[in-house]
């Protein structure tokens, strides 16, 4: 829990504008190997340094938080591997980027983001149910947040293919639990309320492309 208050604290500034040419060079700077080291470093300043070097680590953050796909950020910090601190941060980024930017994202960037979001999941469910650790728990969890996230932001209206392929993939029974989990928070409302409209499009996408998933989202997970 302390790690997911930390993760968030550090990404919850969001970048400047930058001019094409500032965003290039800063991507370029970020994404390579040595900008990935920079980033794990300045993350880890947030668990040991003093006040004062938390507040400079913030400010490094900066070109971190400007990159404009942040799923890449995250798919290689999750594929180096970078730090679990590291990757609970880019995906608390990446979070924010699908929560606060998605309808300005292109739709070949949504694709990207929503291919990339998908393949972490399986990537790390299956790495939590295979090796289970603290650790990779708590990196599958912060994964399955920000595909929590982009089903809010996508589901089902421009993501009507997300159920199909979750039925292709083969899914360890935790894993499917818990993205049963997430579409059942889309699709089903709290006890006692109303179904908003949005909650009807997605109980009806669910009804139409798997009905026993819906049935499986009615019951007590």
């Amino acid at each position: 829990r302390r790690a997911n208050r930390r993760a968030a604290d550090a990404s919850h500034t969001m970048a400047p504008t930058w001019t094409p040419e500032q965003q290039q060079q800063w991507e370029h700077a970020t994404v390579g190997p040595d900008g990935l080291a920079r980033l794990d470093a300045i993350v880890g300043t947030f668990y040991t340094g003093s006040q004062a070097e938390m507040a400079q680590a913030d400010t490094a953050l900066t070109p971190y938080r400007a990159l404009a796909e942040a799923w890449v950020l995250l798919e290689q910090a999750v594929v180096r591997p970078l730090s679990t601190p590291t990757i609970l941060w880019c995906a608390a980024h990446a979070s924010t980027v699908v929560r606060r930017r998605w309808r300005r994202l292109a739709e070949a960037e949504r694709a990207a983001c929503r291919e990339t979001v998908v393949a972490l999941v399986l990537r790390l469910g299956h790495a939590a149910v295979a090796s289970p650790s603290p650790e990779a728990t708590l990196q599958a969890e912060k994964v399955y947040g920000v595909l929590g996230q982009l089903l809010r932001a996508a589901w089902p209206d421009g993501w009507p293919g997300f159920v199909p392929e979750l039925l292709g993939g083969a899914l360890p029974p935790p894993v499917a639990l818990r993205i049963l989990g997430l579409l059942a928070d889309e699709a089903l409302p709290p006890r006692g309320a109303a179904a908003t409209p949005r909650a009807e499009r997605a109980r009806a996408c669910l009804a139409a492309q798997a009905s026993p998933i819906l049935q499986a989202c009615a019951e007590p997970l």
